[in-house]
């Protein structure tokens, strides 16, 4: 996971502690926020992800897992991209 303190990638752990609790509409209500910050800032896959994410929650599918992998995977390249653009690291 990417190191640069970000809302998104406390949000991101929230949803893990969240899932750990078993409080899915937590989780979900996460996932669906983090879809709107992607959406807002143009990243619109991570906005994807994060939809295909929620819509995992809420159905308590067994690849879930997946899903939070894959939003991570581009979290990472969206962080990576935004701290190359402004040489942050």
């Amino acid at each position: 996971m990417n190191t640069l303190p970000h809302p998104v990638v406390e949000r991101l752990q929230r949803i893990r502690e969240a899932l750990g609790n078993q409080e899915i509409d937590v989780a979900s209500r996460r996932a669906h926020s983090l879809k709107g910050t992607g959406g807002m800032i143009g990243a619109t896959t991570l906005a994807a992800q994060a939809a295909d994410l929620d819509q995992a929650i809420k159905n308590r599918s067994p690849d879930m897992a997946e899903h939070l992998k894959r939003f991570e995977q581009e979290l990472d390249r969206v962080l990576d991209g935004i701290k190359a653009a402004y040489k942050l690291g």
